[in-house]
């Protein structure tokens, strides 16, 4: 069962009663400006205590074993999906936020690439990869491609970058070999 909870209340929520299990949930965003008091939880966050934050994480490392507390570390790769890993998180450090003028795109990469139904032809403008809600594909730049074989397997992709009627950036490729598209990613 798909649940469509647009302008639904916490209190609707609350008495909802489901005939079956939910399958499916969309949780739309909006941004707005950030109130004072919001903008003070910032200036809180000073005062948080790293012993505590790490007794915590020890906690956990004891109930579940060290391989539950990880963080992400970046790395150098050929592959989109190889240049990240996980690693062991030590102990938590205070962050040191960079200013940043301008805000860069951000690639959000999928843990494993979706497989995506073929367009019906080569220019195919009714061609939705990312489903209804997001429309059909309008522009598409590309390919760049991508291919070789010294590390696992041998691999030929051609990644596209395909704009959606709503605006969307998806991050696309058609891998030769298997003779399938799939979506890596979005563009934020």
């Amino acid at each position: 069962m798909a649940v469509n909870c647009s302008s639904w209340s916490v209190s609707v929520w609350r008495r909802l009663s489901l005939s079956a299990g939910v399958t499916a949930l969309t949780v739309t965003v909006e941004d707005t400006p950030a109130t004072e008091e919001q903008l003070r939880l910032f200036q809180e966050a000073e005062r948080r205590d790293l012993a505590a934050a790490n007794w915590a994480l020890a906690r956990l490392r004891a109930t579940f074993g060290d391989d539950a507390v990880r963080r992400v570390r970046f790395r150098e790769g050929h592959l989109p999906e190889a240049r990240w890993t996980w690693e062991p998180l030590a102990a938590v450090v205070r962050p040191q936020p960079q200013v940043v003028t301008i805000r860069p795109l951000l690639r959000r990469i999928l843990l494993r690439p979706s497989v995506l139904p073929p367009p019906r032809s080569q220019r195919d403008a009714g061609w939705m990869p990312a489903g209804p809600d997001v429309g059909p594909v309008v522009q598409v730049v590309g390919p760049d491609v991508l291919s070789g074989g010294w590390w696992r397997h041998e691999i030929h992709r051609d990644y596209y970058f395909a704009e959606t009627q709503r605006g969307d950036l998806l991050w696309l490729f058609y891998d030769r070999r298997r003779r399938q598209w799939f979506l890596h990613g979005r563009v934020e």
